[in-house]
């Protein structure tokens, strides 16, 4: 039996979610502290926040990327994981509402690419 399996990336995948991180690090901290404000009080989409505060930011795609990387870890466990997934011929599909700018070279370092398909973002 083929199974598909659809795995989070922030946070779940990841050790930790980093899109606020990269917002407050080269973005403007006011405007993702009001955004967040306003994701908790119901009156921001996610959507929103995330391009609100993303809006802000001004560094290069090359240098998020770099900071990125270097704090960035896998979760214990997960190379293990894509590697039963391939085995057993599962369909492991990485899912996010964060940038897949982001998190594609991050899954080629890993070398969890080749095994997965290949990531979508969110409509």
């Amino acid at each position: 039996m083929s199974r598909l399996i659809a795995v989070d990336w922030d946070g779940t995948i990841t050790e930790k979610d980093r899109l606020q991180d990269i917002a407050f690090e080269f973005g403007d901290p006011e405007i993702v502290d009001e955004l967040d404000r306003g994701l908790k009080e119901g009156t921001v989409t996610l959507r929103d926040e995330i391009v609100g505060e993303y809006a802000t930011v001004r560094a290069s795609l090359e240098e998020v990327i770099e900071w990125t990387a270097a704090r960035t870890r896998i979760r214990p466990g997960f190379h293990e994981f894509v590697e039963l997934a391939r085995e057993q011929g599962w369909r492991l599909v990485v899912v996010s509402s964060g940038f897949n700018e982001l998190i594609e070279p991050l899954l080629e370092r890993e070398v969890i690419a080749e095994h997965q398909e290949p990531f979508r973002p969110p409509a």
